[in-house]
């Protein structure tokens, strides 16, 4: 049995690749951190849920937190909802499109973009049906940090480049933030670990007020 264990879940990236650093930072605070490998652009969201429990059931890992980057997001929420009797610690997740995604729905208008956006990612590009479960402490850390292609994604709202700051809010969440990063720049940013490692261990972003 493995215990404070934190699994990293990707979105549309490189399967996982992308959260090497991010999980560095996890294991130099103490944390034992594993990635979740997946291709990103094969399965629905219940098909990689089930893969999910498949991955925690294989390593004995019991009570994971979960950091997820983007659409990983989604997946954990649909895990969790899929699998009510695994006992989960807290949950971050990273510029996740929790209440859709104009991205997505931009670029499943191009020839092809359907494929590109995935399979699972398109299920939840408009109205996705997404719950996060009473009891689940759950932090969500949106970017405002747009380089250009934002501006032809996510036009006239505050985005991370491909996520709105609207998207990663749910009224299900323990806690928001908002930070100057982008979409990936977020993944080695220093203040986002450091506010990760924070919720993980307190259940809030936000450092404790000193007491005079």
């Amino acid at each position: 049995m493995i215990t404070n264990t934190i699994v990293l879940v990707p979105g549309i990236g490189l399967g996982g690749a992308e959260l090497l650093y991010l999980a560095w930072q996890m294991r130099r605070s103490g944390y034992h951190a594993k990635i979740f490998w997946t291709n990103p652009w094969r399965g629905d969201l219940a098909a990689k849920a089930s893969a999910l429990h498949r991955l925690l059931t294989q390593y004995a890992i019991e009570t994971p937190s979960f950091v997820a980057h983007s659409f990983g997001g989604p997946i954990v929420l649909w895990f969790i909802h899929d699998y009510p009797n695994f006992k989960v610690g807290r949950s971050v997740m990273l510029g996740s499109p929790l209440t859709g995604c104009i991205a997505a729905r931009r670029v499943m208008r191009i020839p092809g973009g359907r494929w590109i956006v995935s399979e699972a990612l398109a299920s939840t590009a408009s109205e996705p049906d997404l719950s996060i479960t009473a009891g689940c402490e759950t932090g969500s850390i949106a970017g405002r940090a747009n380089v250009l292609l934002g501006l032809f994604l996510c036009p006239r709202q505050p985005n991370d480049t491909i996520i709105c700051v609207e998207e990663t809010k749910h009224p299900g969440l323990t806690a928001h933030c908002v930070l100057f990063v982008s979409h990936t720049g977020m993944l080695v940013s220093r203040q986002v670990s450091e506010r990760v490692v924070r919720f993980l261990r307190t259940g809030r972003f936000a450092a404790p007020m000193s007491a005079d």
